[in-house]
This record gives structure tokens, C-alpha cells and sequence, in this order.
């Protein structure tokens, strides 16, 4: 009989406290945004730019092309994470054709987790608006 009350004050707490923790982790609600607002570094000349991109717009910046197609932001009760899809061409060779460099999503917080693997520049997501 002992064994039966702890057992039962045992699973009680941890069945309540799951369901709580189930609720939290299955929350997988964002807020859409309209735009996009980058840092762009030229790593040769070290010039920089902040641009804001609406969504399925282009904006360019000297040898990029860079389109936002989605951009969301957590709600105010999470912790704070943007995140962006964008596509990024760049004007390449003497004919000056668009080669396609990047094709992804990219985090605020984590601006290393899907980097823009480009000898010339860096990209990355300040916020979406």
C-alpha cells in the first residue's frame, strides 16, 4: 500500500507538468511579417549596408540580387527569433549572368547556422517587419 501512494504522488505532479510542457512545445505559432531587413557586407571594401526588402521584392546591392519570400517573428511571449527565406543571386563572369548563391532560411539568433558560403560578401537578418 506505501508503495502504491508514492507511486501515485509520483506519476500525478509528472503527468500534470508534462501536459503543461506539451502545450509549450506544440505552440509553433508565428507572426508573418512584410519585410526583411539585412546587414549586407562588401568583405573586399568593408562597406556595409542595411536594406530593408519587402516580401517577394528584389533589392540589389552591388553584385546581388536578393529576393525575401517569407519572414517571421516569434510571438512577444517566446523568446525573441526572426526568421527569413531568401534567395540571393550574383552577377557573375563577363556576360553577367545571376548565379544563384544562397536558397534558404536564416536565423537572427543563430546567423551561423546557414551561412552565404561567397568569397565577397556576408549576409545577415537583423528583423522582420
Amino acid at each position: 500500500m506505501k508503495n502504491l501512494l508514492i507511486a501515485l504522488f509520483l506519476i500525478i505532479p509528472l503527468t500534470a507538468f508534462s501536459d503543461d510542457v506539451d502545450v509549450v512545445q506544440n505552440d509553433t505559432s508565428l507572426i508573418a511579417k512584410k519585410s526583411a531587413t539585412l546587414q549586407i557586407l562588401d568583405k573586399p571594401s568593408g562597406k556595409t549596408k542595411t536594406i530593408t526588402i519587402p516580401l517577394n521584392h528584389t533589392e540589389k546591392f552591388d553584385k546581388l540580387s536578393i529576393t525575401a519570400l517569407a519572414c517571421y517573428q516569434t510571438p512577444e511571449y517566446r523568446a525573441e527569433e526572426h526568421t527569413v527565406f531568401l534567395q540571393i543571386k550574383k552577377r557573375t563572369g563577363a556576360d553577367s549572368r545571376d548565379q544563384q548563391i544562397f536558397s534558404g532560411w536564416m536565423y537572427k539568433n543563430v546567423p551561423g547556422q546557414n551561412p552565404i558560403q561567397d568569397d565577397t560578401y556576408d549576409v545577415w537578418l537583423i528583423n522582420c517587419q
